[in-house]
Formats: structure tokens, sequence, C-alpha cells
């Protein structure tokens, strides 16, 4: 069994998607998701493919995935890439939804939080918008989006979207994009607290730990070696390219590429590279 493989995005049209692939607006790139209706497929360096989401239902799971899941429902993270032309909803999620977003460019505008407390009878789509924070994010600054934040990705903008497994949202306001709104689950989930900026943006992101992922970010100048113990992990190469090397297997790293890493696994890396490595 190999002990590296890498991931094959999933590409989802959207309409206010701004990556084109074969004439199609592409909003998300998923870039691993293991869930029943939705997921990925990993090869190995001959080619052979397998759907994560059958390993992890097979008794293959130890071994592809850990003993640190071997009685998990659920994988309890997703990753995607999100690629916006036009403005997103503004939204929030419940409770069970927790997301982050690495910025992959500069001037990335976003709404995010309220400016101060508001009470439910001042809810309204023009006090919202005008009473939410505009932030301007660079290249590898970081947000955490916690349940109930009310946010919104506006236009122009590549995000890395680090989440937990479990994709409800509940939109306010759409921006004539014609999708259905969600107003009274919006108000029934949403914060209406100031938000707090300082602990939520992170302009020189490092690292972050939450209860269902952490994620570390790497700049590789020659050589790293990262090891692997009772669970596997994803890198992800955001700039750069070179090798990863495992016992007799090698694979070239790309930008933008995605790695699925086996347990108790020790990886040589060379090359100049940033890289992210969640799990």
């Amino acid at each position: 069994m190999k002990k590296v493989y890498k991931i094959i995005d999933i590409n989802i049209e959207k309409i206010w998607g701004s990556k084109k692939i074969e004439n199609k607006n592409i909003g998300e790139v998923v870039k691993f998701e293991v869930n029943e209706n939705q997921s990925n497929n990993i090869v190995d360096n001959q080619g052979t493919k397998y759907n994560l989401y059958k390993l992890y239902s097979s008794n293959q799971r130890k071994n592809f995935f850990g003993k640190k899941y071997l009685n998990e429902d659920v994988i309890p993270f997703m990753i995607k890439y999100i690629y916006s032309k036009k403005k997103l909803s503004l939204q929030v999620h419940p409770k069970e939804k927790k997301e982050t977003w690495l910025f992959l460019k500069n001037n990335s505008k976003i709404l995010i939080g309220l400016k101060n407390n508001l009470k439910t009878n001042q809810i309204s789509t023009d006090y919202l918008l005008s009473n939410t924070n505009i932030v301007n994010c660079n290249k590898y600054d970081f947000a955490i989006v916690d349940p109930g934040t009310i946010h919104s990705i506006l236009e122009d903008n590549c995000v890395c979207e680090i989440q937990n497994n479990y994709d409800v949202t509940y939109r306010y306001y759409d921006w004539n994009n014609n999708r259905e709104l969600t107003q009274k689950e919006f108000v029934e989930n949403a914060r209406f607290k100031k938000f707090n900026m300082g602990k939520n943006i992170k302009r020189k992101f490092k690292k972050y730990k939450s209860q269902k992922f952490k994620i570390t970010k790497l700049e590789i100048k020659q050589i790293k070696t990262l090891k692997t113990t009772n669970h596997f992990e994803i890198l992800i190469v955001l700039e750069g390219k070179g090798n990863l090397i495992v016992n007799d297997e090698k694979l070239e790293l790309n930008q933008n590429d995605t790695y699925f890493i086996l347990p108790n696994a020790k990886c040589t890396i060379l090359g100049s590279l940033k890289i992210l490595v969640i799990y």
C-alpha cells in the first residue's frame, strides 16, 4: 500500500464563479471532502484511483485514515477553494459549522461581523449592510468565521476555506442572484454582537487549531521532513514546486495541488515551497 496519494479536485459551477474550466464558471474547487454524496478520489503515482468515502466506509479505514478515526462517523473537516467574480450572499452558519479563510491574493474584500451590537428590531437589509465590517485582506491573511458570524466573500476573491464537515448556510441577502433566502433561520442563528476583529482576523498567519481541525502554514527553502502518527494529513501546495518522497515513492509537488498522506508515514519534501498541512 502506498503512503502518499494526489487528491483529484472536484470542480463545482456557481453563478458567481470566476475560474474558467471548459466554458464553465467554477466557483468552488473541492480539495478534500469525505461524504456519501460527494467525495474526492485519490490517485497513486501509478495511476490507480480510490474514492475516499468508499475507503472510509470499508475495512481499509484504519490503514488510510488512522486509528484516530476508527470509531468516528465522519471526517470532521473539509477543504475547498472559493473563486468569486461576484459577491456571495450575506449569510450565517449554525453552531455546527465553523469556517476559516486563508486569502490567496492581495486586496481581498470581505464583509464580516458587526461594527456594533444590534437589536433584532433593527434588522433590515440596509441596516445589516451598513453595519457589517468591510475588511481588506492580503495574501495569506487569515479569518476565523465562528458560527453565527454575519459574513460575505466579496467579488474578485480567491480563498482557501477550511471548515467543519457540516455544510448548512442561511442567507439574508443575495445581491440579485435569485437564490432562495432563509431570513428566518438567519435571524435565529446570527450573532448580533460587535465583532472581535483582533481575535478573528490574523495578518501574519502561521497556525490555527480548532476542535475539528488543525492548520499549519510552512515555508520550505530546501528540505523538510514531515511525520504522521495515528492520523492522515492533507498537504496543499500554495506556492512553488518540488518533490515529496516517502520510502521509494516520489511525487511531484505543484502549486494548487493537494496530497493525502497516510498515517505512520515519514515524508521528505524537497524544493522551494509554501504549503499548508491540515489534519
